[in-house]
Parts: structure tokens; C-alpha cells; sequence
């Protein structure tokens, strides 16, 4: 998975995040979104990556 750039976005049709990590850590994120109306909202998520046992990879739904 490539990281998101900062002011990246992603598609609207979907709210997953999936892949298989590089590094661990914790990792901060902000879901910001916009609606036809122009008004705007947004939430911080954080994503704790820890060293799988036996390969692995995540998903994260918001």
C-alpha cells in the first residue's frame, strides 16, 4: 500500500483503507470530507501497526 500524500484523498465511493503494512507503528490520520452542500466535518483515527507473528495485513473501515 502507498502512503496517502499529505491532502490526499480517496475516491468517494469507498471508506476502506487495505494493504500490507511496511513499518510499524502508530500512525495519525485525519478523514476530512465535504458534502454536496459544502459543509465539512472531519475525525482523527489512529492505526497501531505491530509486527505481525506470520505475515499479515490489515483494513480499516470509517
Amino acid at each position: 500500500m502507498e502512503p496517502l500524500h499529505q491532502g490526499g484523498s480517496l475516491p468517494s465511493t469507498f471508506a476502506v483503507i487495505s494493504g500490507t503494512p511496511a513499518a510499524t507503528g502508530l500512525f495519525n490520520f485525519t478523514v476530512k470530507v465535504t458534502d454536496t452542500l459544502s459543509f465539512t466535518g472531519s475525525q482523527a483515527f489512529s492505526i497501531a501497526i505491530a509486527a505481525p507473528s506470520v505475515g499479515g495485513s490489515f483494513t480499516f473501515i470509517a
